[in-house]
């Protein structure tokens, strides 16, 4: 009888936890779980105010593309909620300006896309579209009309369909732009637009912008010669 009992005594010792056992081992996951916690916050917001940076990265390596390609600048618009990658028409560029720019471009792309679903003919179809949108030349005008839209150089270049890409700010981002010869960055508020221009050999002005989202930052530097960061600094 005395060596059952002492075997059954060691098999229950040695065959599960003890409850203090037990209690160490839920605090250490606890204890984790609560220092993952704002390492995983600041992963999060780490890459919320990165997709911003990404984004105007990718713009502004196809503006630059276009801009050697087509010989001919082009520019990216900063703006309070949005970023847009349009050719370089003003340099002196005022937030209504850009505005009705961009209603234009899309009111022909939406037209001449609607026009080239339906039409027997697509490209007739998307010219015609381009033109009424921008021009205001209607399919049905005098010949006489249709003829000073083409001897016009100024008329010819404005019925091209415009490219314009945008990207929108994330909600709660930020956004300051400073030149390299300003002394302070500006933060881009209200109707204040900011333009880095790409010139046909693909070279820019060097800036410096800083993207924010909540508690997270991301400082950059730009190279004028290949729209490289060349310099970061992030705080989260």
């Amino acid at each position: 009888m005395k060596m059952n009992t002492r075997a059954s005594r060691t098999a229950s010792t040695g065959g599960g936890f003890s409850l203090v056992e037990t209690i160490i081992v839920l605090t250490i996951l606890v204890l984790l779980s609560a220092a993952s916690v704002p390492m995983f916050q600041g992963i999060q917001a780490e890459r919320a105010a990165r997709e911003p940076l990404s984004e105007v990265i990718n713009l502004a390596k196809q503006a630059r593309l276009r801009a050697i390609r087509e010989k001919r600048p082009y520019q990216v618009a900063f703006t309070q909620t949005t970023v847009y990658a349009t050719r370089f028409f003003d340099p002196y560029l005022t937030a209504p300006t850009l505005s009705e720019f961009i209603l234009a471009a899309d009111t022909a792309a939406e037209a001449g896309q609607k026009l080239k679903e339906d039409e027997d003919e697509p490209e007739a179809g998307l010219n015609q579209a381009v033109e009424a949108a921008l021009t205001g030349v209607t399919p049905g005008d005098t010949p006489a009309t249709s003829t000073a839209a083409a001897a016009d150089p100024s008329r010819q270049s404005a019925i091209q369909a415009e490219w314009v890409e945008r990207y929108t700010l994330p909600q709660g981002s930020a956004c300051t732009f400073q030149y390299w010869h300003e002394a302070a960055p500006m933060p881009i508020e209200g109707d204040i637009v900011k333009l880095w221009v790409f010139q046909p050999t693909g070279i820019c002005d060097p800036i410096k912008l800083t993207l924010s989202h909540g508690k997270a930052a991301f400082a950059v530097e730009f190279s004028a010669l290949t729209v490289d960061i060349v310099k970061e600094v992030s705080t989260y």
